[in-house]
């Protein structure tokens, strides 16, 4: 079984030099709202939706956001798209805010051992750094995965038994596949046209 992993960068939020609150709460621009509505359309079109309905070894099974408002706007918009149901609503995870680290990430994997398609939306550098540990660590595998504003990428796990505890970073370390990575604009051209 493969386990499938979706990373989701926020889309574009307002500049913290013109945001006057505090940095958790800094929202998406209506620009951003846009856009990521159209990129999550693309995304739905990629791993099925309510319209397009997804095999059952396909469905989403968990959806992870940053408690940030940026992120959770995103994360709402990537669930509205895909038409999940109250069954399994966006979860605001602590270990997603701004600064999340690959150990961190690698304990949520780990917890959550049934599940075989989760999507998680964050903050950069923590994306990047998190893909690079999975796909390559030890190497400049990091310095080529660019998370731009409300992109999205895929890393596959094949045979996903993942220990839990303090061992689940190093269990993990270099079993992913990079699948693809996506920009928010190329996602929306797969949007369907009435989107």
């Amino acid at each position: 079984m493969t386990m499938r992993l979706y990373f989701v960068r926020h889309g574009q939020a307002i500049e913290p030099q013109d945001w006057h609150g505090a940095e958790a709460a800094r929202p998406l621009t209506a620009e951003g709202v846009a856009q990521m509505r159209l990129a999550a359309q693309g995304l739905a079109s990629l791993i099925g939706n309510g319209s397009k309905p997804a095999a059952a070894s396909e469905r989403i099974t968990h959806l992870f956001s940053s408690p940030y408002t940026r992120a959770r706007q995103t994360a709402d918009l990537v669930a509205e798209a895909l038409g999940m149901s109250h069954a399994i609503a966006v979860e605001e995870r602590t270990e997603l805010a701004s600064g999340c680290d690959f150990a961190r990430l690698a304990l949520l994997i780990a917890g959550n051992p049934d599940a075989t398609r989760l999507i998680f939306v964050g903050h950069e550098p923590d994306l990047s750094d998190i893909i690079g540990a999975l796909i390559a660590p030890d190497t400049h595998a990091v310095a080529h995965v660019e998370m731009k504003k409300g992109a999205c990428c895929r890393v596959d796990l094949s045979s996903p038994h993942i220990p839990r505890g303090a061992n689940a970073a190093h269990a993990l370390a270099s079993r992913g596949t990079l699948a693809w990575l996506l920009t928010a604009k190329q996602l929306a051209r797969l949007a369907p046209p009435d989107s």
